[in-house]
């Protein structure tokens, strides 16, 4: 018998020796930890690949109104990785995968109130866009209006995790298809090739089904079934 084999041996003689609540959260523990280390896998491939071949990928971004950040190219794909240690076990626990968008035309707008400064700077800030704010002030001490410089560039996220409990996977996706974000719930067993690949297929811009892939997405796109009515009171004789 191999040194691996005897380890793995004595590990699971280990697990089965362990209280039912001890044994099934690290069975849980490991089941996700296994789940995201394909996805890692995965990425790290698909990330080296696209950041040699550099595909020209544009996206634009409406900041209010009309107007865009336009013609933005993706670049510098990055993944990283956070890990947990239970019981001086480490466990990958989430992951974050990351590109820029960019361009070299930056947009300026202009806010005529303090109000309206405000709410863009949080709307920018919650974003993560970066700008310059020139204020100009009234008697070197009103906020008159602010002159804001937004630099043409956007990143986008995705972040794979597992959630408390260890029974699903979430995917935030961040300022992916517009400022914003959202989130995917997938079973760990679903975490595989097929949701990889539409996942890249989004990032790429070409056409995907991530919105209805998994059972969770599945379910919550299913159509509501219409309470029934009851049935108007039928009018009873008098006596």
């Amino acid at each position: 018998m191999s040194l691996l084999d005897e380890l793995k041996r004595n590990a699971n003689n280990a697990l089965s020796k362990q209280p039912p609540q001890e044994g099934d959260r690290a069975q849980k523990l490991q089941a996700s930890h296994a789940a995201l280390h394909r996805a890692l896998q995965y990425w790290l491939e698909f990330f080296k690949a696209l950041n040699v071949l550099k595909p020209v990928v544009a996206r634009n971004y409406y900041l209010e109104g009309s107007t865009q950040l336009k013609n933005l190219i993706q670049c510098d794909y990055n993944v990283n990785s956070r890990r947990i240690t239970v019981e001086h076990r480490d466990y990958l626990d989430s992951l974050e995968l990351r590109f820029r968008c960019a361009s070299d035309e930056n947009i300026v707008i202009e806010k005529d109130s303090p109000v309206l400064v405000s709410r863009l700077q949080e709307h920018l800030w919650q974003h993560g866009l970066r700008f310059d704010l020139r204020e100009v002030r009234r008697e070197g001490r009103f906020l008159e209006r602010g002159i804001f410089t937004i630099l043409g560039e956007v990143t986008v996220r995705f972040v794979i995790a597992a959630d408390p409990d260890r029974e699903k996977i979430t995917v935030t996706v961040r300022n992916l298809e517009r400022l914003g974000e959202y989130t995917y719930v997938y079973g760990v067993d679903e975490l595989d090739l097929a949701l990889f690949e539409e996942m890249g297929k989004a990032m790429l811009s070409q056409p995907n089904k991530l919105r209805r892939t998994g059972r969770f997405q599945a379910a919550a796109a299913l159509p509501r079934k219409e309470p029934l009515r009851r049935s108007a009171d039928k009018d009873e004789p008098h006596s």
